[in-house]
């Protein structure tokens, strides 16, 4: 078969040329060439070649692509050497940026991560490494249990989740696949029923997608969403995790470097300043209908310890009366003779008790 150089070469060297790839730990696509003139290979009249082509040049695009972005946060692209006319890279970021940064394919995935540059990435070059044992951050974490509800040695106790809600893990379990970070929470009790203005607002969602940052959790995950059974996503067991972790640090290796900004969860600023005045208000009126309340019962109980004052002293002149009567039954003066010398102020006071009574 003839590259698009002019040189001939066998089919099936050419094939495994490019299904080899690099023989490095970094990225590296200058195997992508004529081994005669060092041509670049862009397109083979073959298709079988011309689909392992097609298959780098999305891999080389997307490595280029995302080592100017690292290059543009490092500070790389105002380097001395793009604006010296007798450098190498005189106003070529694109060779500068594939110089100094150092991308790696997961062995798993097979996408490309950023694993530092070339400086920082020299002393993990001296290590042991295979190929097929790097791991981007996504993969490493789904090594550690990420997405997983069950944990093989400790079941599901220890399972730790993201919030439904935002980019956080979550500390409340509030009902079946309802889990979210103490934010969140004091804002779903705000709209739920604490806060009787805000009841039946939408819980405003806060998530990384979209924002063209790197998640805090560092793993990819499924958007927030209203519906919590769609948004909701284990992270992984909390004690293996701790365990893996450890293991790896020991292990050493190359890890996925991060240039890109971090994304914060915005917040829940608490309920607005009108709602809070709204319930100070309420609290107010609400307040003074108690005190008016609390008044009226004083009244009414008031009311009550005289009426039984009264009772309780017509009760007891009864009895004098019927004890006076019992103690003058003897000498022959009866109740009504007894009524006829008192004076009228007397008579008046008495029918006044008994008609109480």
């Amino acid at each position: 078969m003839q590259l698009n150089c002019g040189h001939v070469f066998h089919k099936d060297c050419i094939v495994q040329l490019l299904k080899s790839k690099w023989h490095t730990l970094k990225i590296n696509f200058g195997f992508m060439a004529c081994p005669a003139c060092k041509a670049p290979i862009d397109s083979i009249d073959c298709e079988e070649a011309q689909e392992e082509v097609t298959k780098l040049m999305e891999l080389k695009n997307k490595v280029e692509k995302e080592a100017v972005q690292v290059a543009e946060r490092q500070g790389l692209i105002d380097d001395e050497r793009l604006v010296t006319p007798e450098d190498h890279y005189f106003l070529q970021p694109l060779e500068f940026a594939m110089h100094k940064t150092a991308f790696y394919q997961c062995g798993k995935c097979e996408d490309p991560f950023f694993g530092g540059l070339v400086d920082c990435a020299g002393q993990a070059q001296e290590n042991d490494v295979e190929k097929e044992s790097l791991r981007c951050q996504t993969c490493r974490l789904e090594d550690l249990g990420a997405g997983s509800k069950k944990c093989d040695k400790h079941s599901h106790e220890h399972i730790i989740y993201k919030c439904n809600y935002c980019c956080s893990e979550a500390l409340f379990n509030c009902g079946p696949d309802m889990y979210m970070c103490h934010p969140c929470h004091e804002e779903f009790m705000d709209k739920c029923w604490r806060r009787s203005a805000m009841r039946g607002q939408k819980m405003e969602l806060k998530c990384c997608i979209g924002t063209g940052k790197r998640c805090p959790l560092g793993c990819k995950h499924p958007p927030a969403n209203e519906d919590v059974h769609k948004s909701v996503f284990a992270i992984g067991c909390g004690l293996c995790r701790a365990e893996k972790l450890e293991e790896l640090s020991k292990e050493g290796g190359i890890q996925e470097e991060f240039t890109q900004e971090v994304y914060v969860p915005k917040r829940y600023p608490g309920p607005p300043p009108e709602v809070l005045e709204q319930e100070r208000k309420e609290r107010e009126e609400q307040e003074k209908r108690w005190e008016e309340e609390r008044k009226e019962r004083e009244r009414v109980r008031e009311e009550r310890r005289i009426l039984l004052a009264k009772k309780e002293a017509a009760r007891k002149l009864l009895e004098e009366i019927k004890e006076f009567e019992k103690t003058n039954e003897d000498n022959g003066f009866g109740l009504c003779e007894m009524f006829a010398e008192e004076s009228v102020e007397i008579r008046a006071t008495q029918e006044d008790y008994k008609f109480e009574w």
